[in-house]
């Protein structure tokens, strides 16, 4: 059985936002304010607790949305209320992914007792704008400020898109300056081609961002962890010093998997593909979904691109195969085109990169988990 680890649910409490961001994906979803019920809140947790022993794995949850601050406080606390009930004391892990729009006392009380938090923020004006249409980067700005001095740790996650492509090293410094850890989300997926058209990155071009942001890392940092930079350097790593990953096993131990707000189970890879869905945890028992035909047919393609793709590849073995196996219908199936050439240029960098000894350490990596952010984000 492979090592325990954590199973990570990315929960669509809600697909309402206070933002009108352009690029997301949930675009055409964003003023519909339905919200899973106290019902299904609890069908939800008692799935997760089942399936998480299937896995054998840790519960871990990740509130998203929409925006997930936008709910009212008192459905946070039926929230609390039917997590208890399934849970007792022994409560799961907690992230939380918000724009921080909207920042009151209660709200700073609850991204504190839900302790991982997840801060969206391009940096750049322009696509990230309120309901009115105002950008809303110097309002997110000020509520972070708020939040360190409220002693709210937090990270954030930065959207990378045609029209900020330019401003990578801007990016960087920016959060190198703050000490603040992020993850960089290259746009080049939504089923909207209106979207893809105008934001969307060729995988030539996220290869050279993140090519570009661990040559900053690596030569500028001041500590920051970027991911998937700092996991991509842990692949390296294990390749040069010839050290090995346990495989990645989907059939056995899944990793992340997303809930809609109607209650249906899907994959990270095939989020929201009609065939693909695992099942609905408002009729379907935790068994019925780990062997549902949408999560067979989800795992034998997992599997089969692990297979033809990740066999012959040098890092395999230093890499676990997940990129692959969790690889979207937008991504190239053929090959990795994103990770094998970013790890080609970090490998060739750390063989003769001086002082690398003093410069990992000052990083300092820590595991992938303790950045709250998902493929999905």
């Amino acid at each position: 059985m492979p090592p325990r680890q954590n199973l990570t649910y990315v929960v669509k409490l809600s697909k309402f936002c206070n933002l009108r961001c352009r690029y997301c994906y949930e675009f055409s979803q964003l003023g519909d304010k339905t919200r899973m019920s106290p019902h299904l809140l609890a069908r939800l947790f008692n799935f997760m607790r089942g399936y998480s022993a299937l896995n054998n794995a840790w519960t871990r949850i990740i509130w998203h949305g929409g925006e997930p601050l936008a709910l009212p406080e008192r459905y946070w606390a039926d929230v609390d209320t039917a997590l208890g009930r399934v849970f007792g004391h022994d409560l799961p892990d907690q992230a939380v992914q918000t724009n921080l729009f909207s920042l009151t006392d209660w709200r700073i009380d609850r991204l504190r007792r839900i302790g991982t938090v997840g801060v969206s923020f391009d940096v750049h004006p322009g696509e990230r704008r309120a309901m009115n249409g105002k950008t809303s980067e110097l309002t997110v700005l000020a509520n972070m400020d708020r939040l360190r001095a409220d002693g709210v740790e937090f990270g954030c996650i930065s959207v990378a898109h045609r029209g900020n492509l330019d401003k990578l090293d801007q990016t960087f410094a920016f959060y190198n300056a703050a000490r603040t850890g992020f993850r960089i989300l290259p746009f080049y997926r939504s089923d909207n081609p209106g979207q893809v058209d105008s934001y969307g990155l060729t995988p030539a071009e996220v290869v050279t961002l993140y090519s570009r942001l661990f040559d900053l890392w690596l030569t500028e940092g001041d500590g920051i962890q970027i991911e998937p930079i700092s996991r991509y350097v842990e692949i390296a790593m294990r390749h040069i010093t010839g050290k090995k990953a346990p495989p990645f096993n989907k059939r056995r131990a899944e990793k992340v998997v997303m809930i809609d707000t109607d209650g249906t189970v899907y994959s990270n890879a095939n989020a929201y593909r009609k065939g693909y869905a695992y099942g609905n945890v408002l009729t379907d028992s935790a068994d019925k979904v780990h062997t549902s035909p949408g999560r067979a047919r989800d795992v034998a393609e997992a599997e089969a691109r692990v297979s033809k793709t990740c066999r012959t590849c040098p890092y395999f073995g230093a890499c676990d195969g997940f990129f692959m196996a969790e690889a979207t219908p937008h991504e190239p199936q053929s090959d990795c085109a994103l990770v094998r050439p970013t790890l080609d240029h970090i490998t060739a960098s750390l063989r003769r990169f001086g002082r690398l000894k003093e410069r990992l350490a000052l990083h300092d990596l820590p595991p992938v988990d303790d950045l709250p952010i998902t493929a999905v984000a």
